[in-house]
């Protein structure tokens, strides 16, 4: 226990904010702060809209705050500023990872594939006749599928688009593409098994997430080569925005065996329906041990 509390000493595990995904965020910062008081190491749960942690009292931090003011950057940018040492990825990665937008931008750029998309700032800048159905309406800006709705033709995208600008400045009109829902967990360098996603929902949505038990978790009977292909993938897309530490990368294998990327979770969820501890245990790596080699990353 010792040698836990001089590595790392006094860890602020940051949850909570006032985001869309506050609830799922403060279960999974306790969860954590558990998890690291298993492995001997001093942890504070710290809900940073009451207070944030400061140099005088905390070592480092490990950031478990979702969505706006945890994953854009913003967060991190206080830490860096205090002095203070945090895991997963740096201002500018997290803010780029935030904005699924600029996250194409440098995908397309790279060569890598992601589904054709047009921004939008209201319901009037785009022609409905000019889209070609079905579409996914994300947020551009927001996490854990919320605000996000499938369109299936002209009549429902001004009420999708509308929805989506509630929760973001801009919204994101992505082409609809069938196939297996996979995600590659990222920790270190390293991608964790690949996990494919079944639910009866129209997508992975935020309940389907969170509060369905009828959701299913697979590790696909995919070749080998073809796993190894979808981790290389989902690594070089994580790092080509500068991500680093840990993360979850989200994509779809259309009916071809194409790959599409969709997006980068830098601060995914770490509750009992979330992806990274199922990955990490396949992988051979329980709960606690997963938590501490997150917090590894702000050494």
């Amino acid at each position: 226990m010792t040698t836990a509390i001089n590595r790392y000493g006094h860890v602020a595990v940051l949850a909570g904010g006032k985001s869309n995904e506050r609830e799922i965020s403060l279960q999974g910062g306790e969860a954590v702060c558990t998890a690291l008081d298993e492995r001997g190491i001093q942890a504070t749960l710290m809900d940073i809209s009451e207070s944030l942690p400061k140099r005088e009292s905390i070592d480092r931090a490990f950031i478990m705050v979702h969505g706006q003011g945890g994953e854009d950057g913003k967060i991190q940018g206080y830490l860096e500023t205090v002095g203070l040492p945090y895991t997963g990825s740096g201002v500018q990665a997290s803010s780029i990872c935030m904005n699924k937008y600029l996250t194409k931008l440098i995908w397309k750029d790279l060569g890598l594939c992601t589904p054709e998309h047009i921004l939008a700032s209201d319901c009037h800048s785009i022609d409905p006749d000019s889209i070609t159905y079905p579409v996914i309406v994300k947020p551009t800006g927001e996490g854990s599928s919320i605000g996000m709705s499938r369109v299936e033709c002209g009549k429902t995208l001004e009420p999708s688009i509308n929805q989506a600008l509630q929760y973001s400045s801009t919204a994101l009109i992505e082409r609809w593409v069938d196939g297996d829902e996979l995600t590659v967990s990222i920790l270190g360098d390293q991608s964790l098994p690949v996990i494919c996603v079944k639910t009866p929902r129209q997508f992975y949505d935020f309940d389907a997430k969170y509060r369905s038990n009828k959701t299913e978790y697979i590790f696909p009977d995919y070749d080998d080569c073809d796993l190894a292909y979808i981790q290389s993938m989902a690594l070089k897309a994580f790092q080509a925005t500068g991500a680093t530490g840990w993360g979850r990368v989200d994509l779809i294998r259309d009916h071809d065996g194409t790959l599409w990327l969709l997006e980068i979770n830098t601060v995914p969820g770490m509750t009992r329906h979330s992806l990274v501890p199922k990955a990490a245990e396949k992988a051979g790596i329980n709960f606690a041990a997963l938590c501490e080699k997150i917090l590894e990353t702000s050494l």
